[in-house]
Order: structure tokens, then C-alpha cells, then sequence
């Protein structure tokens, strides 16, 4: 009789699969991610000189912060007023509609000239993406960095000068004091989120 017990020779051949190749990987990221900034970047040439200059929904904000704490915070005619006196243009579309504490965290810039207060606005919008990708845990750094430069959504926020990356820090940091059983901080995180209605509900599904 022949003995049909299996053997270790199957375990001690290698594997014929190709290894992954962490080099290459990170290489097709970074080329993929590049080609979607540039993308993004072409989209929003034809739209660069209102980007440069401040005219988008940052105005609405700086008018704002200049307004907090006075009972002019939600007066069109006031706004406007602030912020043509301001920032040399406005808009009916630009009207602060949020929260009254919204304008007190905008209160320390609306006290510096308008360009200076808008590049740190977008400097900290950046940082905001920055904190968001490192602190995000539902895939791999790089993915997240990738999907984040493909991203129309968060650059559209950039351009129109939105608070969407704030929200987005927000949520990662909520979500990684949950996880970590801080639910207290998470709680108090989570809660600045309340300046946009529509994603507390989809915070709920989180």
C-alpha cells in the first residue's frame, strides 16, 4: 500500500505569486495623485484671479467675525456694508449663515487686513486636509492621500474658500476619540460639526 499522507513538499516550495512591490506602488500613487492635481488645477485656472483675490465665500466669513458679538451679525445691509468697506467687494450670496459661535472663532482674523487673514484661511484649510489624511483610519495613508488629491469636492472648497476641510478634521478626530474610547472628547469634537446641518446626519451613519 501506498502512503497517501500529504507531505511538506507543497509548503516548502515558494510561492509562484508575484510579491508586491511596495517601491512600485508608492510610485503609481504618487503619479496618480499628481495627475489629479493638475486636473484640479485646470479646472480652476479659468477662476484663478477670484481664487487669488479672496472673492468667495471667505468674505462672508471675515464680515462675520467682524460682526460677532453685535446684533448685526444676520443684517443683509450690514454685511454688505462690512464688507465692501472691508474687502472691496460683496454679494448677496455671501450673507453669514452660520451659527453665532461660527463668527466668534472668526473673530481673531477678521481683525487683520483681508489678504492677510485669507491666506492663513487657506493655509489652515490646507493643514485641515493634512490633519484628515494622517488621522483618517479607514484605509491606508496612501489611498488616502491619493483619493484626497482626486478629490473635487475638497478642492472646490479650497477655491470657493469653504470650511469643508475644518469639517473633514473634525470628523477624522471624532472618529479616532471613539475608537480610542475618549468618548467625551469625541463628543465635544463632533459638535463643531453642527455648523453643517446636513453632515450630522451623515455623521449618524458613521
Amino acid at each position: 500500500f501506498q502512503d497517501h499522507r500529504p507531505t511538506d513538499v507543497g509548503r516548502a516550495m515558494p510561492s509562484m505569486l508575484p510579491s508586491p512591490n511596495p517601491m512600485k506602488d508608492s510610485w503609481t500613487i504618487g503619479i496618480l495623485a499628481t495627475i489629479g492635481v493638475l486636473f484640479l488645477a485646470v479646472l480652476a485656472w479659468p477662476h484663478r484671479s477670484r481664487i487669488l483675490n479672496g472673492e468667495n465665500d471667505f468674505v462672508a466669513f471675515y464680515a462675520g467675525g467682524r460682526l460677532a458679538g453685535t446684533g448685526d451679525l444676520y443684517d443683509r445691509d450690514r454685511i454688505r456694508q462690512v464688507q465692501q468697506e472691508r474687502v472691496g467687494v460683496t454679494s448677496e450670496a455671501w450673507r453669514f449663515i452660520r451659527l453665532p459661535y461660527y463668527a466668534a472663532l472668526f473673530w481673531p482674523l477678521s481683525r487683520l487686513p483681508y489678504p492677510v487673514a485669507y491666506a492663513l484661511w487657506q493655509g489652515l484649510s490646507l493643514a485641515a486636509v493634512v490633519g484628515f489624511v494622517l488621522l483618517w483610519r479607514g484605509s491606508s495613508t496612501t489611498s488616502a492621500v491619493l483619493f484626497t488629491c482626486l478629490s473635487l469636492p475638497v478642492a472646490t472648497s479650497l477655491m470657493n474658500g469653504q470650511d469643508l476641510a475644518l469639517v473633514l478634521l473634525w470628523i477624522a478626530l471624532g472618529v479616532r476619540w471613539h475608537l480610542e474610547g475618549h468618548g467625551f472628547r469625541a463628543g465635544m469634537v463632533l459638535a463643531l460639526c453642527a455648523v453643517h446641518l446636513l453632515r450630522n446626519a451623515a455623521m449618524v451613519l458613521l
